[in-house]
């Protein structure tokens, strides 16, 4: 072989390289194939090659992506990695060979010379004709007669038996009909299984007729050879644990993979009879089943791994599933015995049902002793199971499946395991994998939430062990990247960020400068930027503008002129039930976009509005005098609580007015806290009617609640400070010493603090001011008396610490309120009063003491706390305190009564 020879070794001295390609079938820009694919590809070529491979960055895809968009991100994701590998294998006398090319496209992706004086060369083997510009061809041609003759002796096991001159006729008969090396393969693995070796011979030759020779390399030919090869009295069974072999276990991409003895006999124990075990003469064990499979060319082995031989392999099986003559006399018997007789019929009527019983056959033997506590601690690890269980308990339509991967994919215990068997990246990968499975099963509300609650609870996990097992810091950043995508794609922003902060603090704890770089950049174009009105003196890049600000118009126009029809035509971008997409024209291919949570009251919900990705754009049309929401149920555009003031956020807010004892409440309390009437202006932008000199813009200003171990945590400079120099008492314009005081500037956010936004006007009595996150120039000076916290002006305290609470993607905003009256000082506790300033340096609602308060940007939070403090603070987020699991309804109902007046 020319791969073998001494001079292209010599020559190739920085190594060779062999990748089948036979799986890769497609044409297009990416051959057929996908970006996981592509990648697989490049680590092969590393791996072989020892070298390291490089960081790539994965496409980040949304949930909302249509199929264009993500084969437009796909495809760049893989022409930044293909770039990637240039730069590593630019300088390298390298041979890469393509073998079994079945698509042209995909040779350019794997052709790394990007130079004219490049040392690296590609040599590929196929069947295609034409089509290789710049290429040498050589034509192989078929196998000699001699070869061909040659081979089919050896399958057949004849190569030490001495032919008699009628067995010589007809193999060389035979391998002249034949003369390709994978149907030679076929034949001759069928003239081994008989015992009569003439007669097997000689009915050969007699079915291959001149046209089947001109037929041979065609789909339907194979199979039929194929076919040919279950004759028998065992021919039926080993048909049936073949095609479940084939259809059972593939990759995510429906491609071939190797798959461990321990784990195929396991479905295989469980599907065949014992009638089919005595005809195979395998009544001591079903792994003699595999090997007489793989006598027979079907199967291909390496060690104790098992993987179907060609493609074709799994074509055939494609093609018994979907004869359904084949299907019931294959799998209705024998599926009898696990599912019952009427569910052993139903499984056969179609392809689909008939792929998810084999799913869930090869699932419930697996899980057979799920029900003993210490099962995932005993059980071996044959190095597959962890891997695949919940997909193939996924794959299966039926519902208990499901339920029970649910329970695997939050079990400790299994995750454990899976962490250990395929290590801490590849684990995360296939967790990931699974979830997303699991959500695209999930369709009603009750199914969603269901998932919600696996995904949280399973990444948690994942998330601790992240930061026990003790992987390296690069590994554990990547680690971080890897959910910080996920997070992202489906718009989990907070999640996302903190996510992104760990791993921006792992590399820059290991100096790794370019992964650094890269989070940042990362993070800088998560959609997290929340939407609240500012003077139109703001800088032009945040105020955000529509694109389609002439519909919007015309539809403001139609509502104040009461007309019907407009001369304006926008029938072709919206009607008046689909609406118009909020898109951006100051953020190109941005939108504005409801985040993930919603803040709840008593029948009314807000989704805060951010900027995200144009696919996910909120719709809306003018109606009654508001931008009405087209998102089901009643919902419509506001701003917040000061009424259309400085500092207020954009919202959706979504009326269901199911609790009928708090909806007079409600509605009061909404018109007074609320504006509704905003308008658009003739640049694009959005204001409040009766505020013009305000528009809506992107600022990262607002605080939110986030878990008290949360890397996007506030920590205060002087946090201890106040702690430890409490005063025994503080009250309203009460005077306190200096050595008491001490400024709000934030350790983990150099050089910012929290300062003064915009005043709130309430009463005559109440007054007050919305807080932000600023400049350390503009900080506030605090005192501290243990519960409360009081603003300093001139040595007196005129203002308190307060919030209105949000839990999540739901802002938390911070308020300085003085009370002439002072009357939420009768309960402060629950006007929000109370404080609690943590160990850390952070700062936690006495309501919740698991959470505190944190804004959503990369920080250095975890670079500045001992591994003591870590510790503790994520003790205190796990704590349980008490049966509340969201905001004070109570609380903010007397919050909004306090600034509405």
């Amino acid at each position: 072989m020319v791969v073998s020879n001494r001079s292209t070794l010599l020559h190739f001295a920085d190594g060779i390289v062999w990748l089948s390609l036979s799986q890769i079938r497609g044409e297009g820009i990416r051959g057929g194939m996908t970006y996981d694919v592509y990648v697989d590809f490049l680590e092969s070529i590393c791996n072989q090659l020892d070298l390291e491979v490089p960081t790539f960055n994965e496409p980040i895809v949304l949930a909302a992506d249509s199929s264009s968009i993500r084969r437009q991100k796909e495809q760049a994701a893989m022409e930044a990695a293909k770039y990637a590998m240039c730069r590593l294998l630019s300088d390298r006398h390298i041979l890469i060979v393509l073998d079994d090319v079945w698509s042209r496209s995909a040779i350019p992706w794997l052709n790394f010379s990007n130079r004219l004086d490049s040392h690296l060369r590609v040599l590929l083997s196929t069947r295609l004709l034409g089509g290789f510009r710049k290429a040498k061809i050589i034509d192989v041609g078929t196998l000699s007669l001699q070869e061909a003759r040659t081979l089919l002796i050896r399958e057949s096991g004849c190569q030490h038996a001495a032919l008699t001159i009628e067995e010589e006729s007809l193999a060389v008969d035979i391998a002249k009909r034949c003369s390709l090396p994978i149907a030679i393969c076929i034949a001759g693995r069928r003239l081994s299984s008989s015992n009569n070796r003439y007669e097997s011979f000689r009915e050969l030759a007699n079915e291959m007729t001149d046209a089947f020779a001109l037929q041979i390399d065609s789909q339907g030919t194979m199979f039929d050879l194929t076919d040919r090869c279950f004759a028998g009295v065992s021919g039926e069974s080993l048909k049936a644990s073949f095609v479940a072999f084939a259809v059972t276990f593939a990759t995510n991409e429906e491609k071939r993979a190797f798959v461990p003895a321990a784990a195929a006999t396991k479905l295989l124990d469980a599907l065949l009879l014992p009638k089919d075990m005595t005809d195979l003469a395998c009544v001591n064990g079903t792994v003699l089943i595999l090997q007489q499979l793989h006598d027979m060319g079907l199967l291909e082995r390496q060690g104790d791994m098992f993987k179907v031989r060609h493609e074709l392999g799994r074509e055939y099986a494609k093609q018994i599933m979907s004869d359904q003559r084949e299907r019931t006399t294959l799998f209705t018997k024998r599926f009898s015995r696990t599912f019952g007789k009427k569910q052993a019929k139903n499984s056969t009527k179609c392809v689909e049902a008939l792929v998810s019983a084999l799913h869930l056959l090869f699932a419930r033997e697996c899980t057979s002793e799920i029900s003993i506590e210490s099962y995932w601690q005993d059980v071996a690890d044959d190095g597959y199971l962890f891997e695949r269980l919940p997909w193939h308990l996924l794959s299966s339509t039926h519902q208990k499946s499901h339920l029970l991967a649910r329970s695997i994919l939050c079990s400790p215990s299994f995750l454990k395991r899976r962490v250990g068997s395929m290590g801490m990246l590849p684990c995360i990968k296939a967790h990931i994998h699974d979830m997303e499975m699991l959500g695209g099963k999930s369709h009603t509300k009750k199914e969603q939430a269901r998932f919600q609650r696996t995904a949280d609870t399973s990444f948690e996990v994942i998330l601790d062990y992240i930061s026990t097992e003790g992987i390296t810091p690069q590994d554990t950043g990547r680690a971080y990247m890897m959910l910080a995508l996920y997070f992202q794609q489906h718009f989990r922003f907070s999640h996302a960020m903190e996510m992104y902060s760990r791993a921006h603090a792992s590399f820059q704890r290991e100096g790794l400068v370019e992964e650094v770089e890269w989070v940042k950049k990362r993070a800088e174009k998560l959609a997290f930027k929340p939407i609240c009105l500012v003077p139109k003196s703001t800088s032009s890049e945040d105020i955000i503008r529509f694109d389609r600000a002439p519909m919007l118009l015309a539809q403001q126009e139609n509502a104040a002129s009461e007309e019907e029809h407009t001369d304006t035509d926008t029938s072709s971008h919206a009607s008046a039930d689909a609406g118009i997409k909020l898109t951006l024209s100051s953020h190109l291919g941005m939108a504005l976009c409801r985040s993930e949570k919603r803040q709840h009251f008593p029948g009314l919900g807000f989704h805060n509005l951010v900027i995200g990705p144009a696919e996910s754009a909120v719709s809306v049309r003018y109606d009654g005098g508001r931008f009405m929401g087209c998102h089901g149920g009643r919902s419509c555009l506001t701003s917040g609580a000061s009424r259309g003031g400085e500092g207020d956020m954009l919202h959706l807010a979504i009326y269901r007015y199911n609790n009928k004892t708090f909806s007079r409440t409600i509605d009061k309390i909404y018109e007074k806290t609320t504006t509704s009437d905003l308008i658009v202006n003739e640049d694009g932008s959005m204001s409040p009617r009766s505020r013009r000199d305000l528009v809506f813009a992107a600022r990262l200003s607002h605080f939110f609640l986030v878990k008290r171990d949360s890397p996007c945590r506030l920590i205060f400079k002087h946090g201890n400070d106040l702690q430890t120099n409490q005063v025994p008492s503080i009250s309203q314009d009460c005077t306190v010493s200096r050595d008491k005081i001490f400024s709000v500037e934030l350790l983990s956010h150099s050089g910012s603090a929290i300062c003064h936004d915009v005043e709130v006007k309430a009463t005559s009595k109440v007054s007050g001011d919305q807080m932000r996150f600023g400049d350390v120039s503009d900080s506030i000076q605090f005192v501290y008396d243990g519960k409360m916290l009081a603003a300093v002006i001139d040595g007196k305290c005129k203002y308190f610490l307060t919030k209105s609470l949000g839990v999540g993607d739901a802002t938390t905003n911070l308020y300085l309120v003085r009370d002439e009256s002072k009357a939420i000082f009768k309960n402060p506790f629950e006007f929000g009063l109370h404080w609690i300033i943590n160990d850390d340096g952070s700062l936690s609602p006495a309501e919740y003491p698991t959470h505190a308060i944190g804004i959503y940007c990369v920080s250095s939070t975890e670079l500045m706390l001992t591994d003591e403090q870590q510790v503790l603070a994520k003790s205190a987020a796990k704590r349980r305190v008490g049966k509340r699991r969201g905001p004070s309804i109570k609380h903010n109902l007397r919050f909004l009564r306090l600034i509405s007046g």
